[in-house]
Parts: structure tokens; C-alpha cells; sequence
């Protein structure tokens, strides 16, 4: 355990500074397991005073190294088999009550078996000690006394972000793997699909936006804006059990299925062609799910937008001079109608590499949605800080683009000021 904390650095301070009690030592986070600092920590807090329980807690520790120097005795088998029950009770709790009652079972049991008072007793006479100790003392003041404590640059965080700036975010907890390494075939299946989804999203809502906008409260506006709507109103988990159940299987109708979940038995050697048309039909539902959600937000903003822009007055002017609709849609309307979609763009570039935890679940693909969730639940952070990072820098990225975009939809937008 030592050689691993070592390693994931969890025996150094989080940051360059902390601010603690006056009642816990600038020593504390050299102690492990985490467990058993944690419990220090709160028997601390419960006196206010660092010293008898650091002294507690070197008795308990003799208590343990005994046992297990007197685990190989024949005669001390099953004596060393309950202390240690005991023991591991002892040492992971921090009430004081609950304390005060395991030291005296611990000491009943001590009385009543001779052999194990002969090698115990003793030692553990040096833990009631203490204990009374710990007892005795009440400094509680010294909890909300707070003292600023600088720790240098050897700390988590400095050795994360140096390892962060070289492209090294770590080894997994879970499995011991890079990160990179873990998280790569996760990132690759997610951006496939959310890239694809992405794509048909604004190739489809675009447009549709569009001519509900120029033909504003005909029956095709009617038409868009009502399947827009319903579209936008289903559930995704819902269409996607519904997709899984009716279009995967043979169980309901005999209709031509789609490729059922999953990714497909296709080997990873299998050249590039062989490996798509293997794996392409089992993303088409996927790919859907995630699309026509955003195929509704996009055609209900792209409306808006047109419609602000041709009720402008260079439309009107245009119009007057006898320009071809055509021209005044798609060259003088639709420019400027296109920022509102372009400042989605900034956020769409995060939620490629996001995945939706739903969709690759029901689907059962290995995206990064799902990778992130688990690593969540299973608390393997290096995982959970790179997905952020990962995002952050996207942001960033998404945020730049669109500022492109922008002076490519509009010369007006320039990078820098004239003077």
C-alpha cells in the first residue's frame, strides 16, 4: 500500500498552502492508510489536541506489529485471530464512547485467556494509557483556531499539473493503466458518433430552420415547427429502449432489423473498409438518438435567427432593388443569421468527447460517457481529471473557432483594432 500511495503521491499535501486547526499537525497527510488518517483527523477534532492522539496511535500501531509477529505461533492462532478483529475495530473508530467500550472488550478478553494476557497485557496496558490520555484532554477551542501552513512545491497538485503539461495525466486506479492509454478506444467510439450526430444535425436543421423562416406561418412552418417540437419532447432514453426493442430484434415484428447492440465481432487487425461497413450499422441508432435532438434545437434557433434578420432593413432595401430572393436569403440573411448557431458551436466541441451516459449504455458502447461515469463510481480520479481537462481545452478550442467563424460570416468582425 505504501509503494502505491507513494506512487499516485497521496503520502504528499494537495496544494502549495492549507489553512488548519491549530488542533492537527502540518504532518497529518504523511500518515496512510487514508482511512486511518481520516480517523485521526476526527478523534483530533473531538479534543482539540494533536499530541495525545499521535501517541495513542503509536501504541496501536505496537499492538498491530505484534500480532503480526505472533500470527506464525500454533498456540497463538486463534487469540491472534480475535485480537485482530478487535483490533481493526479499534482502529477505525473515533468516538470516544465507542472507544472507551472496545478497549475494555478488548481487555475482558485479554483477562479471560491466560496466554493471550502473557504476550498482550502488557502492550496493551501502554494503549490504555494513552487512551486515558486522549480522555483527559479537552482543547476544543483549538479547532476554530486556523493557521496558515505552506507545504513547498512538493504536493499533488504541482506534480499533476508538471506531468499535465507533458502530456502525462497519469495511471488509472482501477487497472493500473496510463490514462490516455484507458480512455483512447472510449474517445475514439464517442467522437465518431457525436462527430456523425453533429454533422447530420446542422446538415438537416439548417435548413429546415431556414424555409420556416422565409415561409413564416405558412403550412410548411406549421409542419416543421410541430415536428420539431414532438421530436424535441421525446425522451432519448425513451426512443432509445424503444429503438433497442423494436428495430434489434424479431421479438414484436419481423421487419428488417438493424444490427443489434453492441459493436460487433469485427477484429481490431481487420482492415480500415472491413472494420466500417462491420461497425457501421450498430452506430446508426446511436448516431439517431443523439441527432434529432439537436436537429430540433437547431432548426427552433436557426428560425429565430432568420427571422430577425429578414425583417432587417438592408433586406428590405435589397428587396427593393430588385435583388433575387434567393440571393437575399442565402447571401445577405442567412450570414447574419448564422451567429446564434455559431456560438453553439463553442459548446458542442466539450460534448463530443462527453458522450451521453444514457445512449452508450443502452446501446452498450464503450464510449467515454459511460468510461467517465464508471471511473465516477469507482472514484478513479486520474480518469475524472483528465475527461475535465480535456473539456476545459476544448472549451477553449470551441470558443476560438466560433471567433473565426464569425469574422468568416461577417468581414466586419476583424481580430484587431485599426487605428
Amino acid at each position: 500500500y505504501d509503494i502505491c500511495a507513494a506512487q499516485y503521491g497521496l503520502n504528499k499535501p494537495l496544494f502549495y498552502f492549507g489553512i488548519l486547526p491549530a488542533s492537527l499537525p502540518d504532518t497529518l497527510h504523511r500518515i496512510l492508510p487514508v482511512t486511518r488518517r481520516s480517523t485521526l483527523r476526527r478523534l483530533a477534532g473531538r479534543i482539540g489536541e494533536w499530541e495525545p492522539v499521535q501517541v495513542f496511535h503509536r501504541q496501536l500501531l505496537a499492538v498491530e506489529r505484534q500480532l503480526h509477529a505472533l500470527q506464525r505461533k500454533d498456540e497463538l492462532r486463534q487469540q491472534v485471530i480475535d485480537l485482530r478483529r478487535q483490533y481493526h475495530d479499534l482502529r477505525d473508530e473515533a468516538d470516544l464512547q465507542v472507544l472507551e467500550y472496545q478497549i475494555h472488550a478488548f481487555r475482558q478478553y485479554l483477562e479471560a485467556d491466560t496466554l493471550a494476557e502473557q504476550y498482550f497485557g502488557a502492550q496493551f496496558s501502554a494503549v490504555e494509557a494513552a487512551f486515558d490520555q486522549v480522555q483527559g484532554t479537552s482543547s476544543n477551542w483549538r479547532n476554530y483556531v486556523p493557521i496558515p501552513r505552506w507545504y513547498g512545491f512538493d504536493n499533488q497538485y504541482h506534480d499533476w499539473i508538471r506531468k499535465v503539461l507533458v502530456g502525462d495525466f497519469g495511471i488509472s486506479y482501477e487497472d493500473k493503466r496510463p490514462v490516455f492509454r484507458k480512455i483512447g478506444p472510449a474517445l475514439y467510439w464517442t467522437l465518431i458518433i457525436s462527430l456523425t450526430a453533429f454533422f447530420w444535425a446542422f446538415v438537416i436543421g439548417i435548413p429546415l430552420g431556414v424555409y420556416s423562416a422565409v415561409y413564416k406561418d405558412s403550412w410548411l412552418d406549421r409542419l416543421i415547427s410541430g415536428l420539431v417540437f414532438f421530436f424535441f419532447s421525446l425522451p432519448r432514453f425513451w426512443v432509445a429502449t424503444l429503438l433497442v426493442l423494436y428495430f434489434t430484434t424479431d421479438y414484436y415484428f419481423s421487419w428488417p432489423n438493424f444490427a443489434s447492440i453492441g459493436l460487433g465481432d469485427v477484429p481490431e487487425d481487420a482492415p480500415f473498409w472491413e472494420r466500417f461497413w462491420g461497425v457501421a450499422p450498430h452506430l446508426v441508432l446511436p448516431v439517431f438518438c443523439m441527432t434529432y435532438v439537436l436537429i430540433a434545437f437547431i432548426t427552433r434557433q436557426m428560425r429565430r435567427s432568420m427571422i430577425e434578420a429578414l425583417e432587417q432593413d438592408f433586406i428590405r432595401t435589397a428587396r427593393a432593388k430588385g435583388v433575387q430572393e434567393w440571393r437575399i436569403i442565402w447571401r445577405h440573411a442567412f450570414r447574419n443569421a448564422l451567429f446564434p448557431v455559431i456560438t453553439m458551436i463553442a459548446s458542442l466541441f466539450p460534448a463530443a468527447i462527453g458522450g451521453s451516459i444514457v445512449i452508450e449504455y443502452i446501446f452498450r458502447i464503450p464510449g467515454m460517457g459511460s468510461t467517465v461515469f464508471n471511473a465516477i463510481n469507482r472514484e478513479d480520479w486520474p480518469v475524472v481529471f483528465t475527461f475535465l481537462v480535456l473539456s476545459a481545452f476544448l472549451t477553449m478550442v470551441g470558443i476560438l473557432v466560433s471567433d473565426i467563424l464569425y469574422a468568416l460570416a461577417d468581414p466586419r468582425v476583424r481580430f484587431k483594432q485599426k487605428h
